[in-house]
């Protein structure tokens, strides 16, 4: 019984990472020639909460921003003799991996280049196919019983 009470606390924790609410964002930094830009600063920014994480990129211009809580984010690229990249409405769901690349336009770092726009998400770094099922799709389907295996029906490519 001694034995189980010490392991309860460590299947609690694995549990609560399975279920873990978060999302990683990725990419790489380059000029216009297409040459990396090592040591760019990269601001990432959740929109609703102004909660920022900012990062370096190493020798070969990439970044990884592991572990950032699901919501809507901007990320900003700035490296010294370019001008400033943002781009804005990234949205994170659970378990995401976006890719963010930014390529540096010549000039000073008083100018900026922002992209705004709604991508279609294409998982490129992986071959995994994920999906988000609301609670009103759920409420919604007319299933026997709401068996979590049917849910597999609501995303293409699921099985």
């Amino acid at each position: 019984m001694r034995k189980l009470s010490l392991l309860l606390p460590l299947f609690v924790m694995a549990g609560a990472a399975a279920f873990a609410q978060t999302a990683t964002v990725l990419g790489t930094v380059t000029d216009p020639t297409g040459s990396v830009v090592p040591a760019a600063t990269i601001t990432i920014t959740n929109t609703s909460t102004d909660a920022k994480r900012v990062l370096q990129t190493n020798s070969t211009g990439s970044y990884i921003a592991p572990e950032l809580q699901i919501g809507s984010y901007s990320v900003k690229a700035e490296a010294a003799g370019f001008k400033a990249y943002e781009r804005t409405g990234i949205k994170l769901d659970s378990n995401d991996t976006v890719r963010v690349d930014a390529v540096l336009a010549v000039g000073q770092v008083t100018e900026s280049v922002t992209v705004a726009a709604d991508v279609v998400k294409v998982e490129s770094d992986s071959s995994e196919v994920s999906d988000l099922v609301s609670g009103k799709e759920i409420q919604d389907l007319a299933i026997n019983g709401r068996h979590m295996a049917a849910l597999a029906i609501l995303s293409p490519g699921a099985s």
